[in-house]
C-alpha cells in the first residue's frame, strides 16, 4: 500500500509539474499574444489607411472627370447659345455699350446738352468704344473730335496744337479706334 501511495504522489507531482506553467512562461506567452494582437492591429490600420488614400485619389479623379464633363457641357451650351442667338443681339449689346460710353463722355463736358455723337463703333477686341463727337466749350463749337472710352478711362481728343494730342493718337491707334473713325470722319 505504501507503494500505491508513493506511486500516486509521484504521478500527482509529475502531472502538476507538467500542467502548471511557471509565471515566467505565462508572461512570455502573454507577451507573444500581445505582440501578435498589436501586429494584427497595426496591419489592419495600415490597410485601412491605404484604403482611405486610394479612395481619396479615386474621389479626386472622379471630381476631375466631373469638372471636365461640366466644362465640356458648358462649352457646348454656350456654343449652342451663340449659334442660336438672334443675329441682332450683338448689335443691341454694342448699342447699349455705345450709349453708356457716350453718357460717360457727356458727363465730362461743360455743356453736356451740346454734345452730339456723329459716329460710333466698338473696337475689334471689344475693349473700347470709339466715338466721333461735336461739342461746345464755353459756348464755342470745337468741331469734330474723337473720344475713346474704356473700362478704366475716358479720353477726349485734345486740340491738334496741344502736346497731349500725340499721346491721344497713340492711344487711339493702340485701341484700334484710329482706323474705325478716321475713315468715317471725312
Amino acid at each position: 500500500m505504501h507503494r500505491f501511495w508513493l506511486f500516486a504522489i509521484i504521478c500527482t507531482g509529475v502531472l502538476c509539474a507538467g500542467c502548471g506553467k511557471s509565471a515566467e512562461q505565462k508572461a512570455r506567452e502573454q507577451a507573444e499574444l500581445d505582440a501578435k494582437v498589436a501586429e494584427k492591429l497595426r496591419t489592419e490600420k495600415i490597410a485601412e489607411t491605404r484604403e482611405r488614400a486610394a479612395e481619396a485619389i479615386a474621389s479626386k479623379e472622379r471630381a476631375k472627370v466631373r469638372d471636365e464633363d461640366i466644362r465640356r457641357e458648358a462649352d457646348a451650351t454656350f456654343a449652342q447659345f451663340d449659334r442660336e442667338r438672334p443675329a441682332g443681339m450683338q448689335d443691341i449689346q454694342d448699342a447699349a455699350t455705345i450709349d453708356a460710353a457716350a453718357g460717360r463722355v457727356r458727363s465730362l463736358m461743360s455743356d453736356p446738352l451740346s454734345m452730339e455723337v456723329r459716329n460710333s463703333s466698338v473696337n475689334a477686341q471689344k475693349t473700347a468704344v470709339c466715338l466721333l463727337i461735336d461739342y461746345k466749350e464755353s459756348g464755342t463749337s470745337v468741331g469734330a473730335r474723337q473720344a475713346l472710352v474704356t473700362a478704366d478711362a475716358v479720353l477726349v481728343e485734345p486740340d491738334k496744337n496741344n502736346v497731349a494730342h500725340r499721346v491721344f493718337e497713340i492711344s487711339a491707334k493702340n485701341l484700334g479706334c484710329d482706323v474705325a473713325l478716321d475713315t468715317k470722319r471725312k
